[in-house]
């Protein structure tokens, strides 16, 4: 049974999160501009300063955070990609016993964390499973 299709799969997902991200973070900024431009509103309907500056708030909100989320999609690539360079760099008892014994038994989690996901992968494995099922 090999996780490769799985791990392909959830590659190919977060590269659309990111992409859907940056559409929806360049939508928010057109959006932004439009709703900052006083000739977007109708002279025939007056429209009140608080529904502008709201308009314009959600907006930057809007435009925030699919920023963050794109950013945060290619801190998600970054590591995942690092977990060989950092599973070879690592000699310590766990690598040793796996080299001589050719056999794991661990969790996803734990197996991620022992060949050297990092600390911050709980985060990133949460993220992860909330948004691509």
């Amino acid at each position: 049974m090999s996780d490769i299709p799985t791990i392909r799969r959830q590659y190919v997902e977060v590269y659309l999160f990111i992409r859907k991200s940056s559409l929806l973070a360049t939508l928010a900024g057109q959006l932004l501009v439009f709703f900052k431009a006083d000739s977007s509103y109708s002279l025939t309907i007056p429209v009140s300063s608080e529904v502008k500056h709201f308009l314009i708030s959600i907006s930057y909100a809007a435009l925030f955070l699919n920023v963050v989320a794109a950013l945060y999609s290619f801190i998600i690539i970054d590591n995942i990609g690092e977990i060989n360079f950092r599973a070879s760099a690592k000699t310590d008892a766990f690598h040793e016993d796996i080299e001589q014994t050719g056999r794991v038994v661990a969790s996803q989690d734990d197996l991620l964390k022992k060949f050297g996901a990092g600390k911050d992968w709980n985060w990133m494995i949460m993220l992860c499973e909330r948004y691509t099922h």
